[in-house]
C-alpha cells in the first residue's frame, strides 16, 4: 500500500500543499521505539520504567527548516506535535496511523544531501504519546480506532 506521512509541530509552518495537510511538513521517513524496564523472564528491572527513544524524522528541506534550527538551538518547547500516515490516493484526509506527542522539544537537527538535494533530520523528544491505528475494513471504510496512551514522565 502506498502511503504519505506528514508532521505538524505547533507554530512551525511547513511547506506541504496537500489540501488536507496544508502547512504541515512532508515526511520522507521516521523512526521511534520504546524499551521496557522488564528483566529476563518478565521480572521487573530495578527502574521498572519504559524508556522512549526520540522520534527521528527525515524530510526535504523546506520553509520549516530555519524554524526547526532555531527551536533546537533555543531548546524551545511545544505543547503538541502530530505525525500522520495516510493511504496514497483520493482521500488523503483520513489517516490510518497517528501519533500525538505532547511536551515536545526539538532536541536535534541535521542536514545532509542525498543526490545533492538537502534533507533534514529532526529529532523530537516528548513527554506523552497517544498512538492510534484506524484499521480499514475490506470495503476500504475506516473501522474503530485502536489507541494507546503513555506518559513517559511518570515512573512505572
Amino acid at each position: 500500500m502506498a502511503t504519505h506521512a506528514y508532521l505538524r509541530i505547533e507554530s512551525v509552518v511547513g511547506g506541504c500543499t496537500d489540501r488536507h495537510h496544508e502547512g504541515w511538513i512532508e515526511v520522507r521517513s521516521f523512526t521511534w521505539s520504546e524499551t521496557s524496564g522488564a528483566g529476563a523472564g518478565g521480572h521487573a528491572a530495578v527502574s521498572g520504567r519504559v524508556t522512549a527513544s526520540p522520534l527521528v524524522v527525515t524530510a526535504d528541506v523546506s520553509v520549516a527548516s530555519p524554524r526547526l534550527v532555531a527551536a533546537c538551538a533555543r531548546n524551545e518547547r511545544f505543547d503538541v506535535a502530530e505525525l500522520e500516515v495516510v493511504q496514497a490516493g483520493e482521500d488523503t484526509a483520513r489517516p490510518f496511523v497517528r501519533w500525538r506527542l505532547e511536551d515536545v522539544v526539538v532536541s536535534g537537527y541535521a542536514v545532509a544531501a542525498e543526490d545533492f538535494l538537502p534533507v533534514d533530520t529532526v529529532t523530537l523528544r516528548f513527554g506523552t504519546l497517544r498512538f492510534e491505528v484506524v484499521p480499514l475494513r475490506p470495503d476500504g471504510s475506516p473501522g474503530a480506532p485502536v489507541t494507546a496512551e503513555v506518559d513517559f514522565t511518570r515512573p512505572g
